[in-house]
C-alpha cells in the first residue's frame, strides 16, 4: 500500500471514521460530533464501511433517557487465511492474469460481506499470494505516518469556531480561521453534509 494512497485515504472521512473506532468503541451521535457530520452522513459512511466488513455493531448504549437506543460501532476482529482461491490460481498460472485474478478476489469480496466465512478466509488467503491484505485489520486500521502531526482535537475546535463564524455571517473571521488551518497544513472543505477537512497534498 503506498504512503500517499494511506495519507489520502486516512485523512478522508471514512479514514478519520476509521481511526476514532481504532480507539474506542463509538455510536452514531460520538462520531457525527468528532466528525462535525450529520448523523445521516455518518450513517453512511458505517454503511459502506459495514457492508465491506471493516466495521459492525457491537452493541447497544442507553444514555439512561427515553428514545430510540444507541447502537455502538468497532473494528471488525481480522479474518484468518483459508484455502485459496481456484481461480485466482488459475488465472496468475494464465501468463499472470493479473486483472482475471483481481476480479475473482471482488467476487470473493462480494460473498465475504454477505456473510460467508469461507469466502472470507479465501479472500485473504487469495490476497496473500499477490502481496495483499498482509496486514491485520488491526495494524492496517492503526496506521498513520509518521510525518503527520495533526492536533484532530484542535483542527476540530477551529472548524467548530468557523462554522460559528459563518452562522454570524462574520466572513472575516471565517477566512481567518480557514487561513490558520491551511497553515497547519489542513484543507477545508464546505459540504452539503457539512464542514470536512483534509491534510494537504
Amino acid at each position: 500500500m503506498s504512503s500517499a494512497w494511506s495519507l489520502r485515504f486516512l485523512t478522508s472521512t471514512r479514514g478519520r471514521l476509521i481511526t476514532l473506532l481504532r480507539r474506542d468503541t463509538r455510536t452514531v451521535d460520538d462520531l457525527a460530533s468528532a466528525l462535525n457530520l450529520t448523523d445521516n452522513a455518518v450513517r453512511a459512511h458505517l454503511a459502506a464501511l459495514e457492508r465491506d466488513g471493516i466495521v459492525r455493531q457491537s452493541g447497544v448504549r442507553r444514555d439512561g433517557g427515553v428514545g430510540k437506543p444507541a447502537f455502538a460501532y468497532e473494528l471488525t476482529a481480522d479474518a484468518a487465511p483459508g484455502i485459496m482461491c481456484a481461480d485466482v490460481i488459475g488465472a496468475l498460472a494464465d501468463d499472470l492474469n493479473t486483472p482475471k485474478a483481481i476480479a475473482s478476489l471482488h467476487e470473493l469480496r462480494t460473498e465475504a460481506a454477505k456473510g460467508n466465512t469461507g469466502a472470507c478466509g479465501s479472500l485473504k488467503a487469495s490476497a496473500q499470494l499477490i502481496g495483499l491484505l498482509q496486514q491485520t485489520a488491526v495494524q492496517w486500521a492503526s496506521f498513520w505516518p509518521a510525518s503527520v502531526e495533526i492536533d484532530e482535537n484542535k483542527v476540530t475546535a477551529l472548524i467548530a469556531e468557523r462554522n460559528a463564524a459563518r452562522q454570524a455571517k462574520n466572513f472575516r473571521e471565517s477566512d481567518r480561521l480557514r487561513d490558520e488551518l491551511a497553515k497547519m497544513g489542513v484543507v477545508v472543505k464546505d459540504t452539503k453534509d457539512g464542514t470536512t477537512w483534509e491534510i494537504a497534498r
